[in-house]
């Protein structure tokens, strides 16, 4: 009896499997066709995404000139850094320097190019845009007068350097032992003509340092207008040599003393040419 039993539930489940099975086999087939639209779908979203980005890299040849040109605008900018560089003016103080010179018995350098020399002061960063040069013309001796005649033709001969007069006033001495009364030659408007150039300079914002080649303490004032009137700028002093003043020290944003090593290697060469062709040469008393 059980074993018909066993039997007759056996023939049943098997029946029941036999009627399941189209219900399965279109399960499958439903899987299949799910499983392909799927991978279709998958391939069609990446040719998508291939036809964009072959439309970017077209747009990105397109605009490879841009680049280029990106490329050119960024040398300009490093040609910007160069000329954003501290723009500096030197005012030298011709017959200061002078007597400094003589006074350390440096007559082979009076031959003397004192724009190299300010050149030579810069530091790192800066750039020199003009030297002015004060001085006052000597009428005698006669010797001593071909000389300086020379050296400022020399001057003449270079850029951006700026020659400014000032002159000789005879003033009365006497001898205290004999009464006798003697002139004797007093240059004048030097500091009046430094002072004026500096502070129209400044007023104008020619410059962002300003180097003073002098120890004469009556340009105390332009420096201490100058510092107070623009205080973006900066005065530097810079004692020729055996010279100093302690005012000029004080007022000024720094100083120092020019060495001999700076001033050696600022002299003119023995001969200098003019632009008409004639040539300069150094005085023999000079050597």
């Amino acid at each position: 009896m059980k074993t018909r039993n066993r039997w007759a539930k056996g023939k049943q489940a098997r029946s029941t499997r036999v009627k399941n099975e189209p219900d399965k086999n279109k399960r499958v087939q439903n899987k299949k066709i799910e499983s392909r639209q799927v991978k279709t779908e998958r391939i069609e979203r990446k040719q998508v995404k291939i036809k964009q980005v072959e439309g970017i890299q077209g747009k990105t040849k397109q605009f490879g000139g841009i680049r280029g040109k990106g490329k050119q605008f960024e040398g300009l900018q490093g040609k910007r850094k160069q000329v954003d560089n501290e723009r500096v003016a030197a005012y030298i103080d011709g017959f200061n320097l002078y007597f400094g010179l003589r006074s350390a018995g440096w007559k082979r350098f009076y031959w003397l190019n004192v724009q190299k020399l300010a050149q030579n002061l810069l530091k790192t960063g800066q750039a020199l845009v003009f030297t002015k040069y004060f001085t006052s013309r000597v009428s005698q001796p006669a010797d001593k007068e071909r000389r300086q005649s020379t050296f400022l033709d020399a001057l003449g001969t270079l850029k951006d350097l700026k020659l400014n007069y000032g002159h000789f006033q005879a003033n009365p001495e006497w001898c205290r032992k004999c009464g006798n009364k003697t002139l004797v030659p007093n240059e004048k408007m030097t500091d009046v003509n430094i002072a004026v150039e500096m502070m129209s300079d400044a007023y104008q914002d020619l410059f962002d340092v300003a180097i003073l080649i002098s120890a004469d303490s009556d340009l105390s004032a332009p420096v201490s207008a100058i510092k107070k009137l623009f205080p973006d700028k900066r005065v530097i002093v810079a004692f020729p040599p055996h010279r100093h003043s302690a005012q000029l020290e004080r007022l000024a944003h720094s100083s120092f003393q020019i060495g001999r090593a700076t001033i050696a290697k600022s002299v003119f060469p023995d001969h200098v040419p003019k632009a008409d062709g004639f040539v300069l040469k150094k005085p023999d008393e000079w050597k």
